[in-house]
């Protein structure tokens, strides 16, 4: 794909496709361009695009940064896309049954959140393992007022164990507390799961709660 700046011209593989700010599907504005030249031969190595999103409820411009691979003084290829910003972080949604049941998860889960969309991924892993902590205790607590000292003592594992009934919830939340063991953890034990695997494990442990938490409402209304 060839794109134009008066005199100057540059073969890059994409346009964005996505605003970094409202992330909605767009084609993009060219607005203007700049070149960093790097190296010992003053070789066009880095170039920036300043774009615009035609979104009338948006509107924001940012910059599409492009990359060429490189060997020795040579520079092969058109410029690849490589980063957009500045990226405005989505905003994520929960059930209101997930919201009543756990503030304390939705904060902590979207604050991971926050720090994966910023690449953070050594430290988005351990928030995501304490989301789901509480997030599985709060349940407990739900379902278990009496003991909801006890609970909030226990280890995780020990809190699944005790206070989880359900078939499903106690398996996925107890396969997502292997995994979020991993980023807190020196060693890793689960060598072909990734930060991935910990977020559908725990997505699956907050619906099979939302499903129990349905449930029993509409069985209690409709006795």
């Amino acid at each position: 794909m060839r794109i134009q700046f008066d005199n100057e011209r540059f073969d890059i593989d994409q346009r964005p496709d996505e605003c970094p700010i409202c992330h909605h599907g767009i084609e993009p504005e060219e607005i203007s361009f700049h070149v960093i030249e790097v190296g010992d031969v003053m070789r066009s190595d880095i170039l920036q695009i300043f774009y615009r999103c035609p979104r009338r409820d948006c509107q924001n411009s940012f910059i599409g940064s492009y990359r060429k691979s490189t060997v020795g003084a040579r520079v092969r290829g058109p410029f690849r896309l490589n980063s957009t910003a500045p990226q405005r972080t989505k905003r994520l949604s929960f059930h209101k049954e997930i919201e009543d049941l756990s503030e304390d998860f939705v904060e902590i889960y979207s604050q991971a959140h926050i720090a994966e969309q910023k690449n953070l991924l050594q430290i988005c892993g351990p928030g995501y393992r304490k989301a789901l902590e509480f997030l599985v205790k709060d349940f407990a607590v739900n379902e278990n007022p009496d003991d909801e000292e006890n609970i909030r003592k226990t280890y995780l594992s020990t809190c699944i164990n005790n206070y989880i009934d359900d078939a499903n919830i106690k398996s996925c939340a107890e396969r997502a507390a292997w995994l979020g063991n991993d980023e807190t953890h020196y060693t890793r034990k689960w060598e072909d799961k990734d930060l991935q695997d910990l977020k559908i494990l725990i997505e699956l442990t907050e619906g099979w709660i939302r499903n129990v938490i349905l449930t029993k409402q509409y069985n209690d209304e409709m006795n």
